[in-house]
């Protein structure tokens, strides 16, 4: 099929100027200069210009628009005899009736997310999307004029259409629905789940072939979280996607999330616009584009040979590859219809054997894996995709020993002619068929489940000229390229299941109503294994059992949901189960050190356990294991053991193990505990304790998942005091790293045991009282936080000992009077703190710069900069003389040093600190620790106020991201970013020309607003409407409103 893609025609001959008519003339012209012919013609919206043609006739307009795309069509479009069926249209945002903002409001103010729709009413009995498109009666005057078969009823409640053509699909989406708010781009709602319905239909209708979508706008064009979800569906489809649009008024292409979006120009000339069109061809050996623009200074069309190799090389590869359909003589097992996703993995087992076909080796693919990754069926897959490149036989070889080897090959001896005698022993059969592969060259032979190389090699030949895939476990078979496949991706696994339930096109036979919610929580339980999905989505669908009965199925009987003999769980297209597919590989593992560690690895968390751990504590380790692993080969020698089968992967740091594999090893284990008490001590002794290094800080962000998952499985483990500070440990760990949601988890359960355990008046308990408090206070429950340093000091002051965690109590308690605003308080305990320290302290240390520059914090609040400058360069003196330079609290001293100088509107000193600050904090703490994102802020709020606006977005969008992941939407520490930020959106077109930025201006003073009312609605709930910051806030929305004329 050959198309011809055309967008923003504006059509308007009362306002239109010479230059536009004369573009639109030669474009005539062009196209039968040419000899451009096409069978389709695409035309993305935009008919003409809602707001030039709004005193005009709809009639009239309607027409002429049309009678002008009609004789594009009657110059291009090869059928004339059946013209109307070959044009193609959808809306633009001109096409529609503007007015009613308010209504348009309330509409999207409706919106419900989840449901992803407009059904919701709205007024007088209307539902939102039937008001909206109502608003599409020049449109649909258009569409009847062109007596379209897809857009003949506008008002039957239907934002998109499917067709099927010969060699795609194509899908019409009306992303200009919502459209008619100022400032849209970025934010429109288009009904997400019309799009999803859209593409589904298209799948059922059309298996494989690609889709055309024709839409006004690019997905980006989309507000966030409908874009987000529309990307991610539409990439894991399972089908290649081509976006056609327009809108932009100029030419773009790129490709995101492997699909390829071409904006075509429009068909005007007016300044800061483009025109081009596109002509495309799309058949069974894949997409291809050619660009034409106008060249304004020649006043002629011409081909774009740049722009279109552009295009085309922005296409997903799939659309590139050149396929034939399978022809030769073949004995593939039945294509298997619930084969989803692996299109990259097919796409680049076909580039490598592209790229050496011209040689005269021996190419092969040899696919190693965990059993049940699916090596078989992308095997399987790649004959029938890609069996049309071999002319002369695409065989499939079982072989899982001699025997089946022999088997394989005697009938494809058979099926290919070739001769044997009555008395034809095994190396006759061996000769004959190698004889055969030198003399032919257009062959593929599939040899699966290989256990050893010995036992083909009699069969091939030297240098043959076809093509091998080989699928095996045993990573010592290295024939060729290898090329190691894993499970799927979350998405990819979500989408299996969906098609294994569903069937093909996702028809719902019957209803599930919790997938959605519930099959992130199926996958992942199932470590996205293909076997096990397949197992799992044929007993849901024979059972008809929801997602979240077949979990609690799992949760009871666990890996006996997957035996043979549970009738309705027998995988389709799959020769085991998952209880028996690892049995042998495990059997092998005949190395004794190696088999201990096996047993340790089945109780950590699946992925990068480092080896490094058992090695530290190898002494606590049973033998042979921890003597093996004081050799540094024979410690490489058990890690490698584990990997000759497949039953985990990594390298020599770190070791990757499927969840069910553990699962496997734990069932084989069943009571004795003696494994995962092994890991619970060694864990427990390889925790740190202390975080003066930044090795520290990445070796606790390593073990982290396994030291949660080891207290999953210690279910008899007692409860003492070496549990307590297990769990003390951790929450430390997870405090120093900016966890602090999971530091107060940790902490409070330490609280507790040790409570049992030591009474009530004892050290430990006042400190674990102190953490918790501290955790309360970072996630922002200030009034719990002072309840817990209230309890920790009536406890230390009772047993009249550790002055040094008083103190620390008095400096913690002070935090959250500071951040309550109570600066006086706050000075008061922070200095009751120093002079218990100096009592202490026969030196200045780390603790007392601490609390200088604590009180220097306070100072700053309580607007004395003078003094918050002094007692900061006190804390910089101390820390830069005791501390390494990379210390993360000397760069604490840096950024609060910047923040009195930013006050100071002393901007160059600010920025020096910042970035002394940030430097360490990077390197140290990471990007995406919350104290971090305080020099992030601080840093956005710098190149603000010497109006480097770009800049300081991308800062504080840094911030943002990872406050709102690490502390929430409601942390004040969130507010200040979004007040910060408002700040920015509401100067940064201050001193721009206002005829060409007024509707940016518009739309920044909107976002402005919308951030102001954030922080303040977040201020607010947690201190009040009386604290300082929220006062501030508050100000700053009515100066801004107030501004702009509005209350």
């Amino acid at each position: 099929m050959k198309f011809l893609h055309i967008s923003d025609m504006h059509f308007d001959p009362q306002n239109d100027g010479e230059d536009t008519n004369l573009l639109r003339e030669k474009f005539i012209n062009y196209l039968e200069e040419k000899n451009i012919v096409v069978d389709e013609l695409f035309f993305t919206g935009d008919f003409r210009h809602a707001l030039k043609q709004k005193d005009q006739q709809e009639e009239e307009v309607a027409q002429n628009a049309c009678d002008f795309l009609m004789s594009i069509a009657l110059s291009a479009v090869k059928d004339t005899s059946n013209i109307y069926r070959h044009i193609h249209i959808v809306p633009g945002n001109h096409d529609l009736l503007r007015g009613d903002i308010e209504l348009l409001d309330r509409i999207y103010k409706e919106y419900d997310s989840d449901k992803a729709n407009f059904k919701e009413i709205i007024k007088d009995g209307r539902t939102g999307l039937n008001i909206l498109l109502s608003r599409f009666s020049f449109f649909e005057r258009c569409a009847r004029l062109l007596r379209n078969d897809v857009w003949t009823d506008l008002l039957n409640e239907e934002v998109c259409h499917v067709r099927e053509m010969d060699d795609c699909s194509i899908v019409y989406i009306n992303t200009a629905i919502a459209s008619g708010r100022e400032n849209e781009r970025g934010n429109l709602y288009v009904g997400r789940q019309y799009i999803a319905n859209a593409f589904s239909q298209a799948i059922k209708r059309n298996p494989y072939k690609p889709i055309i979508v024709l839409a006004h706008n690019i997905i980006d064009d989309i507000q966030k979280e409908e874009r987000i979800k529309i990307k991610n569906f539409i990439n894991d489809i399972g089908v290649p996607v081509v976006w056609l649009c327009g809108d932009s008024h100029g030419t773009e292409y790129n490709n995101s999330y492997n699909v390829a979006y071409i904006t075509a120009g429009c068909l005007l000339q007016e300044r800061g616009t483009e025109a081009s069109f596109f002509v495309g061809e799309i058949n069974d050996n894949g997409l291809s584009f050619e660009a034409h623009g106008y060249d304004k200074k020649n006043s002629g069309w011409e081909y774009k040979e740049i722009v279109t190799k552009r295009v085309n090389n922005s296409l997903p590869d799939i659309l590139k590859t050149r396929k034939k359909k399978l022809k030769a003589i073949n004995n593939l097992l039945p294509q298997n219809k619930y084969f989803w996703g692996r299109q990259k993995e097919l796409n680049e087992i076909d580039k490598i054997f592209r790229q050496k076909e011209v040689t005269a080796v021996n190419i092969c693919q040899t696919i190693s894996g965990l059993g049940g990754v699916g090596k078989t069926q992308l095997a399987l897959e790649y004959g029938y995709r890609f069996g049309g490149n071999y002319s002369d036989a695409v065989w499939f070889i079982a072989a899982d020993g001699p025997t089946s080897i022999y088997n394989s090959f005697f009938e494809f001896a058979m099926r290919m002619g070739i001769h044997l005698s009555q008395k034809c022993k095994i190396g006759d059969l061996q000769a004959a068929i190698r004889n055969w592969l030198i003399c032919h060259d257009e062959w593929l032979l599939i040899v699966d489940n290989l256990e050893s190389f010995d036992d083909i090699e009699p069969y091939l030949p030297n240098i043959p000229k076809g093509h091998f895939i080989i699928t095996t476990r045993n990573v010592h078979i290295d024939m060729g390229v290898r090329y190691s496949i894993d499970v799927f991706t979350e998405i990819e696994a979500i989408n299996f299941i969906r098609n294994r339930i569903y069937g093909l096109g996702y028809k719902k036979e019957y209803d599930f109503d919790d997938f959605e919610i519930m099959a992130p929580e199926l996958v992942k339980r199932l470590g996205n294994l293909p076997l096990a999905l397949e197992q799992a989505g044929a007993y849901i669908s024979m059972t008809k059992c929801s997602i979240s009965e077949y979990l609690k199925l799992l949760e009871e009987y666990g890996l006996d949901m997957f035996k043979e003999d549970e009738e309705y769980s027998l995988p389709s297209y799959y020769e085991k189960v998952v209880n028996t597919t690892w049995n042998i590989s495990i059997s092998n593992i005949a190395d004794d050190g190696a088999k201990q560690l096996f047993y340790l690895c089945s109780y950590m968390d699946s992925e990068r356990i480092p080896v490094d751990f058992f090695v530290q504590t190898r002494d606590k380790l049973s033998k042979p294991l921890c003597d093996e692993l004081r050799d540094g080969r024979l410690k490489n020698r058990i890690v490698t053991e584990l990997r000759n089968y497949s039953l985990t992967s990594g390298n020599a740091e770190y070791i990757n193990i499927h969840r069910l594999v553990q699962e496997v090893v734990r069932n084989e284990l069943g009571d004795d505990e003696k494994w995962i008490n092994i890991c619970y001590v060694c864990m427990g002794e390889y925790l740190p304790t202390k975080y003066e290094e930044k090795q520290t800080r990445i070796q606790f962000r390593e073990i982290s998942n396994h030291c949660e998952s080891i207290l999953k499985y210690t279910k008899k483990v007692k409860k003492d005091e070496f549990y307590a500070n297990y769990l003390f440990n951790m929450g430390y760990g997870y405090y120093i790293n900016g966890n602090y949601k999971k530091a107060y988890e940790a902490h409070l359960t330490a609280l507790n045991v040790r409570k049992k355990v030591d009474g009530e008046k004892q050290q430990l308990i006042a400190c674990s009282y102190n953490h918790v408090g501290l955790s309360c206070f970072y996630i922002g429950n200030y009034g719990q936080a002072i309840e817990y340093y209230k309890r920790a000091i009536e406890i230390i002051r009772e047993i009249e000992i550790c002055k040094e965690e008083l103190a620390q109590l008095y400096n913690n308690l002070a935090l959250v009077y500071r951040r309550q605003g109570e600066y006086k308080d706050a000075i008061d305990m922070y200095i009751n703190s120093l002079k218990i320290k100096k009592q202490i302290y026969a030196y200045e240390n780390n603790s007392i710069a601490e609390s200088y520059n604590n009180i220097g914090v306070a100072y700053y609040w309580w607007d004395n900069c003078e003094e918050a400058i002094k007692w900061h360069f006190e804390a910089k003196r101390i820390r830069e003389h005791i501390l390494p330079q990379t210390h993360p609290d000397l760069a604490e001293t840096y950024n609060n040093i910047g923040v009195v100088y930013f006050r100071q509107e002393k901007y160059a000193e600010a920025y020096k600190y910042y970035k002394m600050a940030l430097d360490i904090r990077e390197d140290v703490l990471g990007k995406d620790h919350p104290e971090t994102t305080m020099t992030y802020d601080n840093i956005a709020s710098y190149y603000a106020v010497i109006k480097e606006y770009g800049k300081a977005i991308d800062y504080f969008n840094k911030a943002l991201e990872v406050r709102l992941d690490k502390l929430g939407e409601n942390h004040v520490d969130t507010a200040a970013t979004y007040n910060n930020m408002a700040y920015v959106y509401r100067h940064r077109n201050d001193d721009a020309d206002m005829t060409t930025v007024e509707l940016q201006k518009v739309k920044d003073d909107e976002k402005a607003i919308e951030y102001y009312r954030k922080a303040l609605d977040i201020f607010t709930n947690n201190f009040g409407k009386d604290h300082p910051h929220t006062k501030v806030v508050s100000q700053n929305l009515h100066e801004m409103l107030s501004g702009i004329g509005r209350k």
